[in-house]
């Protein structure tokens, strides 16, 4: 159920808003609350008590705010026939497109052209770009890591890309599916799906939500994890002679390292060294995918690098016992405290472990520490 209300008091101290449905609150418009808020009862205790102000001193008396607000208005109805020029325009472009379907492949491809970049959404993340162009323009803006861009999907119109730079000019592109909508409406849906399978069923009302559940908590892990002693920028080459450098000044440590994964943005690298010398592959490395809820090695989510690293060192010391025995290598599951409460619904990184309970491994001589 919905209600309309008016706000009639912010308290900031208490997390709180108290709210009226008085009918003639409700039928009140915005001039009539601004020519009334010194005498209004509830705006008035609003201003004394929150504010800690007396409204008689703090607004200018010869401001003509009925005026100022009339002109507001003003705008914000060209702004509206605009737009509806506007929707009028693109709708008319998108049956132009759709008629030249039947004349060939050439005129397929402009047509498919012309219909993914006809939407019409309002926000300031969005622009009607190709993926090429949206890149070039955050490369140009040069705001670097964290950034977003949200564009038109050669999916069709029930479907947005965002673009979001993982790295300084290196980009993940991910689908979005739009809801909610009727079939041909080229503005934005009222439920929004990220199309990534860990978080199937997780719905968002609008642009804001996924920024804020999902593009900041990626940006919160990423930067954690480049910060993280165990973080080493550089090539994979560089990486791996930094870990050989290691084993020659420490052979009886295993070196290891997390880096970025050059052929995967959203994604990191654990990667370490065998010190078994007859390995014929001695580079060892673990994809880790950086997830709105944390972490997600081999299935596990962890909420800081540092449980990420316990538990590799955990599994890796029972595979050196496994390999002195010669018995297959078990993988033990991460530990309860690793995980913390989801943003997203219990159906989201819960569902997606792959945690395997093992018996504890016999009393065996301690293998080489890590470094």
């Amino acid at each position: 159920m919905h209600l309309v209300a008016v706000v009639v008091a912010v308290r900031k101290d208490k997390l709180q808003l108290d709210l009226s449905l008085k009918p003639s609150h409700l039928q009140s418009s915005e001039a009539w609350w601004m020519r009334n808020r010194v005498d209004e009862p509830a705006a008035k205790l609003w201003w004394e008590q929150v504010c800690g102000r007396n409204p008689r001193q703090l607004f200018d008396q010869h401001f003509d705010e009925e005026a100022a607000l009339q002109r507001h208005q003003e705008l914000e109805d060209e702004q509206a026939r605009r737009s509806e020029a506007a929707v009028g325009s693109l709708a008319a472009r998108l049956q132009l497109t759709t008629g030249l379907q039947t004349m060939g492949s050439a005129a397929q491809s402009q047509t498919k052209q012309s219909q993914q970049a006809v939407r019409l959404v309002h926000h300031p993340l969005f622009a009607n770009l190709d993926y090429k162009a949206t890149e070039e323009r955050l490369r140009q803006e040069g705001k670097g890591a964290g950034e977003v861009l949200i564009r038109p999907s050669s999916k069709g119109p029930d479907h947005l890309t965002i673009t979001w730079a993982f790295q300084d000019r290196w980009f993940k592109h991910i689908s979005v599916q739009e809801k909610g909508k009727r079939p041909g409406d080229i503005g934005l849906g009222s439920q929004l799906y990220i199309l990534e399978d860990d978080l199937a069923g997780d719905m968002f009302s609008d642009l804001d939500e996924i920024f804020s559940r999902y593009i900041e908590p990626m940006n919160d892990y990423v930067s954690t994890m480049v910060k993280h002693r165990c973080f080493l920028a550089g090539s994979v080459e560089e990486v791996e002679a930094a870990m050989r450098q290691q084993l020659a000044e420490r052979p009886n440590r295993i070196p290891y390292f997390i880096r970025f994964e050059p052929t995967l943005p959203g994604y990191f690298t654990l990667t370490w060294l065998s010190l078994n010398v007859n390995s014929q592959n001695p580079v060892k490395k673990d994809l880790i995918a950086v997830r709105p809820y944390g972490y997600k090695l081999r299935g596990e989510t962890f909420a800081r690098p540092s449980e990420l690293i316990e538990w590799f060192k955990r599994i890796t010391e029972a595979a050196a016992r496994a390999a002195a025995q010669n018995q297959p290598v078990v993988q033990q599951a991460a530990p309860l405290t690793s995980m913390r409460k989801t943003r997203f619904s219990s159906n989201s990184a819960a569902n997606y472990t792959n945690t395997v309970y093992t018996a504890p491994l016999p009393a065996q001589p301690a293998p080489p520490p890590h470094r």
